[in-house]
């Protein structure tokens, strides 16, 4: 009991820090003079593009590790039996809130199947017409808001995704980015 009084209080106090300081502001592409992906950790930052096509070499690659995975029973709440993925390529844009009207995300979560072997991110994005400038800011502001709160962005439950692997629109190359191990 005294150790779970101990986590309490340390919670608030982290909390309580975090608000005095001044982290309230979204950002706005419109006033920033720095690129978004400035605002990013590297494994999202923009990639460099030559003659119009992606350098697939210089793409971001995931070592196993990286990404602190759920425990097994956290795992077996929270992905579909026999996950060969990690958490985010499930998850939708559920952790973006900058991207989707709650209401009409909620539709589209209802109404849209999964499609096999395709990161559901991928889906909404093709389906709203989402830039790669919008879901990067959208991406660096949750990103604000999970540092904020404490929240382990290098565990699995709390991952973002990445704009580079995603934008390939290239599900081998997703596939191989998220898969979960």
């Amino acid at each position: 009991m005294k150790k779970f009084i101990i986590i309490i209080l340390a919670s608030l106090i982290l909390l309580l820090a975090s608000c005095n300081e001044n982290n309230n502001e979204e950002v706005n592409l419109s006033t920033e003079h720095k690129t978004s992906s400035e605002y990013l950790p590297d494994s999202t930052k923009i990639m460099p593009e030559t003659d119009g096509h992606k350098d697939v070499d210089s793409l971001p690659k995931y070592v196993p590790g990286d990404i602190t995975l759920m425990a097994e029973e956290d795992a077996y709440f929270n992905l579909p039996p026999n996950a060969k993925y990690r958490y985010v390529y499930y998850s939708g844009v559920d952790n973006l809130p900058d991207l989707y009207d709650v209401e009409k995300y909620n539709h589209w979560v209802d109404n849209t199947p999964f499609v096999e072997n395709e990161m559901r991110v991928v889906q909404y994005i093709k389906e709203y017409n989402i830039s790669k400038e919008d879901f990067i800011v959208a991406v660096k502001n949750t990103y604000k808001r999970y540092n904020e709160n404490g929240y382990d962005v290098n565990g699995e439950m709390f991952e973002l995704p990445n704009a580079d692997i995603i934008y390939t629109f290239d599900n081998e190359i997703i596939n191989e980015y998220y898969r979960r191990q």
